[in-house]
């Protein structure tokens, strides 16, 4: 091939390589296709033994991306369970559900200023174990983050409350002591002092009004 045409080859072949590399997160690329993706956050916090909400405040490890493997969460919202009030990730966070298509990278990459909403322990139809589930709270995924971690939505603090099924507000009343009907009480001696005054008011008759035959 002349020395020409094999440079432009080369310029194009580049160019190809450096196009392919730009399509796709740099971490991964070399490595998965795709992610395993998350359990929904809608259906495990319903059945979570615990759901927090907190910030992602330092990041003790990164990615090639940029994104968060390791890291510390300060929890502002504690809407079931015991949780602490900072949370330290010193291992990467994976899902607890089965990985089949990438298990070493499938795990939670997030950014320091990120607000998490996270369902801890449920027990979901579907997965052998419990698993946890995360959403984010203060934005939503981009395009990086839904290669990364399919199944991780945008959810708000209103949401994560109804779905912990706390009440709307403090001043929420309880329930009735008594949720069946009263007896009719007044009703029946209504009816009784009716039925004795009919009773008096009807003449006796005694054996000398009746007429002999």
């Amino acid at each position: 091939m002349p020395r020409p045409r094999l440079a432009f080859a080369g310029v194009i072949g580049a160019l190809l390589l450096a196009l392919g590399q730009s399509a796709n997160p740099p971490h991964v690329a070399a490595e998965c296709t795709a992610m395993d993706p998350w359990p929904s956050f809608r259906a495990a916090a319903p059945v979570a033994r615990q759901i927090v909400v907190g910030e992602v405040v330092e990041a003790f490890a990164t990615d090639s991306t940029d994104h968060a493997t390791l890291f510390r969460l300060r929890v502002d919202h504690v809407y079931r369970g015991d949780v602490a009030n900072v949370l330290d990730f010193h291992d990467a966070v994976r899902s607890g559900a089965p990985l089949t298509i990438c298990p070493a990278d499938s795990i939670l990459r997030v950014r320091v200023g990120d607000v998490l909403a996270f369902a801890f322990d449920a027990q979901l139809a579907g997965y052998p174990n419990p698993v946890t589930a995360v959403a984010l709270v203060n934005r939503g995924p981009d395009e990086v983050e839904r290669f990364l971690m399919p199944g991780v939505k945008r959810i708000s603090l209103r949401d994560v409350r109804d779905l912990a099924a706390l009440p709307a507000t403090d001043s929420a009343q309880p329930p009735a002591a008594h949720d069946a009907a009263p007896f009719p009480v007044v009703p029946l001696i209504v009816a009784v002092v009716g039925a004795v005054l009919v009773l008096s008011r009807r003449p006796i008759r005694s054996s000398r009004d009746i007429p002999r035959r």
